[in-house]
């Protein structure tokens, strides 16, 4: 079979050129959300295992792979984390519930200590949700700093590739005081906001470069940009565009960054 053009892909782990793992949309009485090809995407398979327990609470949002060992799996439900070690044909429930509701947003495992887990969303009510780990999700601690917080989901987690008790969390929502990013310096005990105005659909990504460069992507037609983790920040601003998405390429050294926008495709050169 192949996924058809109503199936919306949420996320999905390679494990090589063949053999892929899909999250997608379900349709109408579909109760399936996964998919497996290892043919490359020519043929795929329903693969939904034991992955939720009724057909509102079946849907994998976000899924990634531990950094040494490509058969566990965590990925987010509604509003759970769910954990699979053996590459998906089975899935225990590890933070949450299947019958929780709210907005899955992410998982970000932190690549120098696979331990780290951060994950984050929305509740059922709107609230900021996020949380984190410090032993590959046996124990999970909720992060009540952010419940306060002014209706908005959390996006998105980036963590300092050097220091794990710093992080940053990119939020957004319907209400201009939820468009913020918040920094923890010590693990996620205290936060400050270092950036506000701007709707952010993902924290950042780190660019390989000298400097410790940190891009922001921003909704419509600017990023920001901050090259001290966060700490203070530089607006860059791009042409007539209604929509953006980014790429950063996987070199050692990042000297570009590529935007796909409605109007083109533009690219940004770091300065030395």
């Amino acid at each position: 079979m192949h996924l058809g053009p109503n199936k919306q892909v949420h996320d999905f782990v390679v494990w090589n050129g063949q053999t892929l793992l899909a999250g997608t949309s379900i349709t109408d009485s579909d109760t399936v959300s996964i998919y497996k090809t290892t043919d490359g995407g020519a043929h795929w398979k329903p693969y939904q295992q034991n992955f939720g327990t009724t057909e509102q609470n079946n849907l994998l949002y976000f899924v990634t792979k531990h950094p040494q060992n490509d058969k566990l799996l965590y990925a987010r439900g509604d509003f759970n984390v769910a954990k699979s070690e053996d590459a998906g044909e089975s899935w225990t429930s590890i933070y949450g519930s299947w019958e929780g509701y709210g907005e899955g947003q992410f998982l970000t495992i932190y690549p120098s200590d696979s331990d780290i887990i951060w994950g984050g969303g929305a509740t059922a009510t709107f609230a900021p949700h996020i949380f984190k780990s410090n032993d590959g999700g046996v124990n999970w601690t909720y992060i009540d700093q952010f419940y306060n917080e002014a209706e908005g989901t959390c996006y998105d987690a980036l963590i300092h590739p050097t220091d794990s008790k710093q992080v940053i969390v990119g939020m957004g929502g319907a209400v201009s005081s939820a468009n913020i990013i918040r920094r923890s310096q010590d693990g996620g005990l205290s936060w400050q906001t270092v950036y506000s105005g701007m709707y952010t659909r993902t924290a950042g990504a780190k660019c390989r470069q000298p400097g410790n460069r940190l891009c922001q992507r921003a909704q419509p037609v600017f990023f920001a940009r901050s090259t001290d983790f966060g700490q203070t920040w530089q607006t860059i601003d791009f042409p007539d565009t209604a929509s953006m998405t980014w790429w950063l390429p996987q070199e050692t050294v990042m000297r570009y960054l590529y935007l796909g926008t409605n109007k083109g495709v533009f690219s940004y050169t770091f300065a030395e």
